[in-house]
């Protein structure tokens, strides 16, 4: 596998984690695959997963861009209450230090990437 260009397999098999500790409704049970971790930790690519639920992400701790690869997402913007609703194919920017709540209507699969 080339160590410079890399392609993300949606197909991959993934590992299942914990849940959040932040969980609000359901059992949003995440699992995920990281396919690319830079040599100095800031920079981490990979796929992950969530089961339906409610969790929140205040205060987040890394810029992260979303590819949404299957399912249905809701974000809500903490500071001021909207929600946007985001589907296969959608792309997501979240910033570091946003506070959101996470509403997984659907199982979500997503391609990431973070900084931070």
């Amino acid at each position: 596998m080339s160590k410079t260009v890399l392609r993300l397999d949606a197909n991959a098999p993934l590992t299942t984690g914990k849940l959040p500790e932040n969980v609000l409704e359901g059992n949003p049970l995440p699992s995920e695959q990281i396919s690319y971790k830079s040599p100095d930790g800031k920079v981490t690519t990979g796929i992950w997963a969530c089961e339906p639920g409610i969790f929140t992400g205040e205060n987040y701790p890394v810029d992260e861009i979303i590819t949404i690869i299957e399912g249905k997402l809701g974000l809500v913007d903490l500071d001021d209450g909207t929600e946007q609703i985001f589907e296969k194919g959608d792309v997501i920017v979240i910033a570091k230090g946003a506070n959101t709540k996470w509403i997984v209507y659907e199982k979500i699969k997503k391609f990431y990437m973070v900084v931070g």
